[in-house]
């Protein structure tokens, strides 16, 4: 069927953006209130909203601000070792990798601080699959417990801290170092994890090292470089909010999204 004479491009993307991009911001901001400035988080709110009004740079302001100041989104620095290095010298090599990632949410807190959000990950090896064996049926079925499990409603909440708990089952495996507010958190976490992947819990298999060493909140101002520069955030004690997971497949470059919250859309459920 042909365009209308009067069909504007520019008028019918900017449409599209105010559909998708503003659910995905209303989805984000629950329980926010609209253009209520005195919310902690209502200004936000605001300004990531697209308007039938706004300007070719106010849509891209807007959308950076959202998806790359907000959701931080935005290219972390890192230390890197090639894929083919790491999946070598691993315990399992070569055998498909599954990631949960946890993020800390946005806050004025942060905001007024200029801190990076806290980020914990949790990874196990799927040791009786490879990468000829996995097939995306058997990634699909992975990602549906993962969204039963830690995808209800906004993500699945736990406390990170300064207590280090450990969970080893080479067997099956496991590997897992959690940095949580305490022993029993830690072991809540786990045990939904193991229930994703299908392995039963032991508790015999808990390690805990606690630290008693002092961490400020907001840790004091030091010297760097011959410059005042504002002290790292060192295992905050802080609440992560599950974001994604990734399935990593040696052989592909880039991972299988199984679950993501951001609403990229690219995620198998």
């Amino acid at each position: 069927m042909p365009l209308p004479d009067d069909f504007s491009p520019a008028q019918h993307l900017l449409e599209m953006l105010l559909g998708t991009h503003n659910r995905t911001v209303q989805k984000t901001f629950i329980g926010v209130p609209d253009a209520d400035l005195e919310h902690p988080l209502g200004g936000m709110k605001l300004a990531c909203l697209l308007t039938p009004d706004d300007t070719v740079d106010m849509i891209l302001l807007r959308m950076m601000l959202f998806w790359f100041e907000f959701k931080g989104n935005l290219p972390a620095p890192l230390y890197a070792i090639p894929t083919e290095d790491y999946q070598s010298k691993i315990l399992y090599p070569y055998r498909p990798e599954v990631k949960l990632i946890f993020r800390e949410d946005y806050s004025v807190f942060l905001a007024e601080n200029k801190f990076q959000r806290a980020k914990a990950e949790i990874s196990w090896r799927l040791i009786n699959e490879t990468s000829a064996s996995m097939s995306q049926s058997k990634a699909h079925s992975i990602a549906l417990r993962i969204k039963e499990v830690f995808a209800e409603g906004q993500g699945f909440i736990w406390e990170r801290g300064i207590t280090q708990v450990t969970y080893r089952d080479p067997p099956h495996g496991v590997r897992f170092s959690l940095f949580a507010a305490s022993q029993a958190e830690a072991i809540r976490v786990i045990e939904r994890v193991l229930e994703v992947a299908e392995i039963t819990f032991n508790e015999e298999l808990i390690g805990v090292s606690k630290n008693n060493k002092n961490y400020p909140l907001v840790p004091p101002t030091q010297e760097v470089y011959g410059k005042p520069t504002k002290g790292i955030r060192r295992r905050p004690i802080t609440e992560v909010r599950f974001q994604r997971a990734e399935l990593h497949i040696y052989g592909l470059r880039s991972p299988i999204i199984l679950v993501d919250l951001r609403n990229s859309g690219d995620s198998l459920v």
